[in-house]
């Protein structure tokens, strides 16, 4: 790590939402050749006089080298693995599907990645979510995947054993289409937007049972004692600090 010298006067403490205190973790995820911090100077009677901006360039390698005409590409980072395993899913126009493997060491400013597993997909992913969560039995990892050709279908897999482990299937016209999936702590939400509905599973009982029931339904009805007079979601956003 270089630092360059700026001709500013910073100060002695930083904040955020001044005057809150603002601390800054040092830790080797923060701290490495590919970050660059940087001080700028912003004049006025509110606002601090210094600010810190990080800057992460980090260099991909992945062999082999994806196509250009990549269509679906998810990011995920699995922390308990070791070392911050960092899984690339991508798709190109031929529906060929790679996973690839990357480690992210502190001390490089390279990532290398191989590819782990392909498939020759015979649609589009048109939804994809994945989850690593703990139950009884210890840590799990699955993602669960939806297909242009199928879908009021999802599929979910485990990852590491490489198998299927339940499908949630809807029957119906256009109403009954999953339109997107997202996952937070060991649950799959399946919005069908038609539908004006979002299913919510547990992976663990899927993978139990063999056979996926909802364990709730967020629908118009369910939230109509909060005071909401119209339910029509288009996305999901999921957080693992707030399920």
């Amino acid at each position: 790590m270089t630092i360059f010298p700026t001709g500013l006067d910073p100060t002695d403490v930083y904040s955020v939402n001044y005057p809150n205190p603002l601390e800054i973790p040092l830790s080797p995820y923060f701290v490495g050749p590919n970050l660059q911090y940087t001080v700028l100077s912003h004049k006025g009677d509110e606002l601090p006089s210094s600010w810190i901006n990080k800057l992460n360039k980090t260099e991909i390698k992945i062999n082999p080298k994806p196509t250009l005409d990549t269509v679906f590409f998810h990011t995920d980072v699995v922390h308990e693995i070791g070392n911050d395993v960092v899984l690339y899913y991508y798709q190109d126009s031929a529906n060929n599907t790679h996973v690839a493997e990357c480690q992210s060491f502190w001390a490089t400013a390279t990532m290398n990645c191989d590819v782990v597993r392909a498939y020759n997909h015979t649609s589009r992913i048109r939804a994809f979510a994945s989850s690593y969560f703990r139950d009884e039995e210890g840590w799990n990892y699955y993602y669960s995947i939806v297909f242009d050709g199928q879908s009021k279908v999802i599929h979910i897999y485990d990852f590491l054993k490489q198998q299927l482990i339940a499908e949630i299937t809807y029957m119906g016209d256009y109403d009954a289409e999953v339109t997107m999936i997202a996952s937070s702590n060991g649950y799959i939400y399946a919005l069908r937007k038609y539908a004006k509905t979002i299913d919510v599973y547990s992976l663990a009982k899927c993978a139990e049972f063999s056979t996926c029931k909802p364990d709730f339904s967020i629908t118009y009805a369910t939230l109509k004692g909060l005071g909401i007079r119209y339910f029509s979601p288009w996305s999901i956003v999921t957080d693992s600090q707030h399920p």
